[in-house]
């Protein structure tokens, strides 16, 4: 049985999920395929070789290049995101490795590597994109840094990653003593807000409270407990999950359900219904994303087609860090509790935040409406 860092929310949400996946053979997994997901390893991969060059001297292509190589014209989005992302979490790795230097003494680093440790039969295991240990006059200090490639504030998902590593580093006792002072770096370089785009955390546990941890975690696993959820979207077992099998017919059965009129209908019957949205939305999502890859890769579709529309609005290259520098001595500008470009444009007035913003145009699956009305009629 493996536990991975990777899979740590997926598991506390759903624990009967873990054994459930370590039976079903490799090639009988879901490995759903995203452009998010896509271009996330393609950034990871470009990270890697800068972090090997600033660490270890390796030669590399200058990251123009290697964007190029992934696809990413200069002028597209998905170039302007990686080059962001890259260029802040490469000031980050400079920043921990300016800090070890600091210390003295003698420091390791390692790129894109598992740590695994035994656990009471279970397989623990980790990969942090860089991780640095110096050891000075018997103490030992180490970072971990995890680069993030979306648009959102992970460090409520990366503090459980976290979390789980600083644990499992603990109870290696066989291998590593147990650190002096450990720091975690969130890099979301493409976070809105620039003072969250690096985010650390330093903490300090004894092996007690690692042991505990694993113990109530293998305990829970042990219950074989399922719980569906947003975190079905891309759980390796969702195509052999009990929860997923049985939704079948409880969709059929709500399909007869006459929603013009609810009135009708028993209070346990709608919570019944409403209990499965989370799993439902997530089928749909999937559906979706099958459909615009299919369309992407040529297959045509009946009643459906890719089409050219407008995106929602977004900063326009090089203007967020101008509209925050504009705006930052505004007393009103709080952006610790701003989430959104709405919010935005409802703090400043939409005036004022229109030079700043763009809207691109993006392809979206859209009905094929003149053939689409027909299928209506055709019964």
């Amino acid at each position: 049985m493996k536990l991975s860092a990777s899979a740590i929310s997926r598991i506390q949400k759903c624990p009967g999920s873990i054994t459930l996946v370590d039976s079903i053979p490799e090639g009988d997994l879901y490995k759903p395929f995203t452009e998010a997901a896509n271009f996330g390893s393609n950034i990871h991969d470009i990270g890697e070789k800068h972090v090997k060059k600033l660490v270890f001297n390796e030669p590399c292509q200058t990251m123009h290049k290697l964007l190029l190589g992934y696809g990413y014209n200069k002028d597209s989005a998905e170039y302007e995101k990686g080059a962001n992302v890259l260029k802040h979490y490469l000031s980050d790795i400079k920043e921990i490795v300016r800090k070890h230097k600091k210390l003295g003494g003698k420091t390791t680093f390692y790129i894109e590597k598992k740590f695994r440790a035994k656990y009471e039969g279970i397989d623990l295991v980790y990969k942090m994109d860089f991780q640095v240990v110096t050891i000075v006059d018997g103490k030992k200090y180490v970072d971990i840094a995890d680069l993030k490639t979306g648009n959102w504030d992970y460090r409520d998902s990366a503090t459980q990653q976290m979390l789980f590593s600083f644990h499992l580093y603990n109870i290696m006792d066989q291998v590593i003593d147990l650190p002096t002072e450990f720091t975690a770096t969130v890099s979301q370089g493409n976070y809105y807000y620039t003072q969250d785009r690096k985010v650390s955390y330093t903490d300090y546990f004894d092996k007690a409270d690692s042991f505990k941890y694993f113990a109530d975690m293998k305990e829970a696993i042990e219950e074989q407990n399922f719980c569906s959820g947003g975190h079905c979207t891309f759980c390796p077992a969702m195509l052999h999950c009990p929860v997923n099998q049985s939704l079948q017919p409880i969709i059929q059965e709500t399909a007869k359900t006459n929603f013009y009129d609810l009135t009708n209908i028993t209070a346990e019957k709608l919570e019944n219904i409403y209990s499965y949205k989370k799993v439902i939305d997530s089928f749909y999502k999937n559906v979706e994303t099958a459909i615009y890859n299919r369309l992407a890769a040529g297959e045509e579709f009946e009643g459906i087609e890719l089409k050219e529309c407008y995106d929602r609005k977004r900063f326009a290259e090089g203007k967020k860090e101008k509209f925050e520098k504009f705006f930052k001595s505004d007393d009103i500008y709080k952006p610790v509790q701003l989430k959104s470009i709405g919010d935005l444009t409802k703090l400043v007035g939409k005036d004022k935040i229109a030079p700043f913003l763009e809207t691109p145009k993006v392809k979206k699956i859209k009905p094929k409406e003149k053939d689409f009305f027909k299928k209506i009629g055709s019964d």
